[in-house]
């Protein structure tokens, strides 16, 4: 009586388990979680602040020695450049606000600063030094403000490239292999990534 009592209790337990797993409702076509599951992707902060110092060195290569030629031409053309490529590096990376924030730092940090350093020569009482002065401050604002941009703005966060985007430049196997047809003899470099 026991392995019939037992025989029964499996069989409507097995029942039971089996009518648990019908009321569950059938995963969607295609969709194994367990298949599907991907680690989530991991996010890395660059910075892209050379580019900025790429585009100003560029600038200023070319109008520095323009300007030395005609300074009322060519020096606000200089000017001008400095102020514009690093909002414009924002504006490239899709970062709207950071390149109003950028355009705003470069056009105003060095009329604060000349007005700081023309303030400065009227407190030393000389007539030659605020105008000196002035030029000075001004000339600290141009390279502090694109180097204020670049240690603060020129960040992002991405995602971090995977192992599979990344392929080596050179093959990891290369050969040369001689070839030879009817009319042309010769080697043929092949190779495996």
């Amino acid at each position: 009586m026991t392995r019939l009592a037992m025989l029964a209790f499996a069989l409507a337990f097995g029942a039971g388990i089996s009518s648990a797993r019908a009321a569950e409702p059938p995963p969607a076509p295609g969709a194994s979680p367990a298949a599907h599951a991907a680690p989530p992707p991991t996010q890395v902060r660059r910075w892209y602040g050379w580019q900025t110092l790429i585009g100003i060195g560029a600038a200023d290569a070319v109008a520095f020695p323009l300007s030395s030629v005609k300074l009322v031409l060519f020096g606000p053309i200089t000017l001008g450049l400095r102020a514009f490529v690093p909002p414009i590096v924002h504006w490239s990376h899709g970062h709207i606000g950071k390149g109003f924030g950028s355009l705003a730092l470069n056009l105003c940090l060095p009329f604060a600063t000349a007005g700081i350093g023309a303030g400065l020569g009227l407190q030393w009482g000389r007539d030659d030094i605020p105008g000196v002065s002035m030029i000075l401050g001004g000339f600290i604002g141009v390279l502090a403000a694109p180097a204020i941009d670049m240690a603060v703005l020129s960040t992002e966060v991405v995602e971090a490239p995977s192992a599979k985007a990344s392929r080596p430049f050179f093959p990891r196997v290369m050969a040369v292999v001689p070839m030879a047809s009817a009319d042309r003899v010769g080697l043929t470099l092949i190779g495996e990534l």
